[in-house]
């Protein structure tokens, strides 16, 4: 992956959550979004990676994603090798060390809140997938394993994991859109 500040040692260690947000031609409005995010992630007790997928932005987003990365911890920006929102997650998926991974693909204020409490449920093993307004997230090891039979461009990228999930008898969790974030916020952590 690539960022604008390589990791240090303290850095290394894998995260518990890995969220990507995958931007196109989104221009500087998204980082008050990502601020907010961000905050939300930081107050927590799980340890996390941020990444900002440029898939092909020609406005100045990876601009915007770069600085960014450069101002946050636990912040990168990742330019994808293709175009579209699919294959930057894909893409990080695929390389992450993260017990969970999460694609945020809407920055409005209910997929912000919808999909902390998402998070807390799969970091503790209540369940394997997580979809709600905005967001899809995943067991990591589980993920790949779905990807992987996920071969080509996938049009409908969310409903072909949910999808596939439901063949292998995964535990998914449809979200409600009303959600007590606080909550959730003081539960996401690594389970004992």
């Amino acid at each position: 992956m690539s960022s604008t500040a390589e990791p240090t040692d303290d850095e290394a260690a894998a995260p518990v959550i890995e969220i990507v947000l995958p931007v196109r031609n989104r221009g500087p409005e998204f980082a008050a979004d990502v601020n907010v995010l961000y905050a939300a992630l930081a107050a927590g007790r799980a340890p996390f990676r941020l990444v900002i997928a440029d898939a092909g932005s020609t406005d100045g987003s990876w601009l915007v994603a770069r600085r960014l990365a450069a101002e946050l911890p636990d912040v990168y920006a990742q330019q994808t090798h293709h175009r579209g929102r699919v294959e930057a997650v894909r893409q990080v998926w695929e390389a992450s060390d993260a017990d969970v991974v999460a694609d945020l693909h809407t920055l409005s204020l209910l997929g912000r809140t919808d999909v902390l409490p998402g998070l807390a449920d799969l970091v503790a093993g209540k369940i394997d997938v997580s979809v709600g307004a905005g967001y899809l997230a995943v067991r990591t090891v589980i993920a790949q394993a779905l990807l992987s039979d996920m071969s080509g461009h996938v049009r409908r990228f969310e409903a072909a994991l949910l999808a596939a999930a439901s063949r292998h008898g995964l535990r998914v969790r449809k979200a409600s859109r009303r959600s007590d974030l606080l909550a959730r916020l003081l539960l996401l952590g690594r389970p004992s």
